[in-house]
């Protein structure tokens, strides 16, 4: 078994990052849109540089590096499973971790049913070598994640 938790609190730490500038880059366009004392602020061009400019600069290096944090944690999550259930392969093969998320229709499953094995044979004890984890028992919060994460616009 390898330490995990490093990657968990980077990832974790990103996540809340990318989150709050998401709020706070949604927060300016909705005060530019509801707001007229707004728009004469928005129209002055070194405020509105001075307050969204580093936001819009940060946002996509934070989204980045909060995907490579997540994506090396799921790697040391993949590994450590394997050490908790020693003989119970797979789904999906160690490539789809990565790739999963970046190809057209298999983004749609794979990363769920990625998640779905790891916790599948991370549980205490383990599963017997063997196993057939299409039969196993998927979580309910992998599904309330998964949903979130397809549904989000």
């Amino acid at each position: 078994m390898r330490p995990i938790r490093a990657f968990a609190t980077v990832a974790i730490t990103l996540i809340a990052l990318v989150t709050i500038v998401s709020v706070g880059l949604s927060g300016l366009r909705i005060l530019y849109e509801g707001d007229r004392l707004w728009r004469l602020v928005y129209e002055w061009e070194a405020l509105y540089t001075l307050l969204l400019s580093p936001a819009v600069l940060l946002f996509p290096i934070l989204c980045l590096l909060a995907g490579i944090a997540f994506v090396c944690w799921l790697l040391r999550a993949r590994a450590n499973s394997y050490a908790i259930s020693p003989g119970v392969f797979h789904v999906y093969a160690a490539p789809y971790l990565v790739l999963g998320w970046i190809l057209p229709i298999v983004d749609l499953f794979a990363p769920k049913g990625i998640v779905d094995d790891i916790l599948a044979t991370s549980r205490p004890g383990g599963l017997r070598p063997g196993s057939d984890l299409f039969r196993a028992r998927r979580s309910g919060l992998v599904w309330a994640w998964w949903l979130t994460w397809v549904l989000w616009p």
